[in-house]
């Protein structure tokens, strides 16, 4: 009788957690359009619900094949980290991947998701559902299915060469321009870089920046300032009148790491006043040489 009982809690186990892989391939294939497709854990276990879907559905497994490299038990995070930049160009040039799907087990999937890496993946990606589910021993867990995000680049500047529209503060800081980017002497106070706009960046809709970054510094941090126009008079008229908000990336995280040349990413925070000048702000005590070049700043499309 005891193992009777086992018998029937397992198999009802298993139906439940094969019934969020049947919920997830129904939702995606009552919404792909022809020509459109969906990363999956396992091609096979979703199109087996939907069999007319099958050239839609589309194995993580490939990325790594494609990426070159085997997944298996010593799989090191710098091999995780190809496949999750061959993913991240892939969602950047293939217009026809229209869902990711994260599940909770196959691993060519979830080592890609639980990296730490420091990348704009999950910039990329936007939650439209989660299923989740139960177990008989309290055991719980989830399906997430992503939409890829459709990005258009609405600003870029490379840092090469002087420009009248930058100052820096403090004003009589030495900068150095060049291929790769504008270079200055972290002083032991705040120092920064700062970008008048003469093409106003919307943002309303969901923006996010890349810029790439060289340090010598072993602490400090870099704070990216977005000054808003809410007097709506093209400039930033002080804090009394338009306002200022800023992310922060510091040296002791990941998110960056000195004396290699490094890529930030961040999501810019919205606002419905347009953004007419950016800051690059060199916080901390140390002094150090400091490098930033290939801002670039992008627009959701589907906003």
């Amino acid at each position: 009788m005891f193992m009777w009982k086992n018998a029937v809690t397992f198999s009802e186990d298993a139906s439940i957690s094969s019934g969020v892989f049947q919920q997830s391939s129904n939702w995606i294939s009552q919404r792909l359009e022809q020509g459109e497709i969906a990363l999956v854990p396992s091609s096979q276990i979703f199109y087996v619900s939907n069999p007319e879907m099958a050239g839609s559905f589309v194995s993580y497994s490939s990325l790594w094949k494609s990426a070159g490299i085997v997944l298996q038990a010593n799989t090191t995070d710098s091999d995780v980290s190809i496949v999750r930049q061959y993913l991240i160009k892939m969602l950047k040039e293939n217009p026809e991947i229209k869902y990711l799907v994260r599940d909770w087990v196959d691993p060519s999937d979830y080592k890609i998701f639980d990296s730490k890496s420091n990348d704009e993946l999950m910039i990329l990606l936007n939650e439209e559902k989660v299923i989740p589910f139960t177990l008989s021993t309290g055991w719980s867990n989830k399906i997430t299915i992503y939409s890829r995000v459709v990005f258009s680049n609405q600003f870029t500047y490379s840092f090469s060469q002087s420009s009248s529209n930058l100052f820096t503060r403090p004003g009589n800081l030495s900068i150095n321009y060049g291929s790769n980017g504008a270079t200055f002497n972290k002083l032991g106070e705040p120092t920064g870089i700062y970008l008048p706009l003469d093409t106003k960046l919307t943002a309303t809709v969901k923006n996010y920046f890349t810029l790439d970054i060289y340090t010598d510094l072993k602490l400090g941090s870099l704070q990216v300032v977005f000054y808003y126009d809410k007097n709506n008079d093209g400039v930033f008229s002080g804090y009394d009148v338009d306002y200022v908000k800023s992310l922060e990336f510091s040296s002791n995280s990941s998110d960056w790491s000195n004396n290699t040349m490094h890529q930030i990413y961040g999501i810019a925070p919205s606002a419905d006043d347009k953004i007419v000048q950016i800051g690059f702000i060199v916080n901390g005590n140390q002094t150090g040489k400091f490098t930033i070049y290939n801002f670039k700043f992008y627009s959701d499309l589907n906003s």
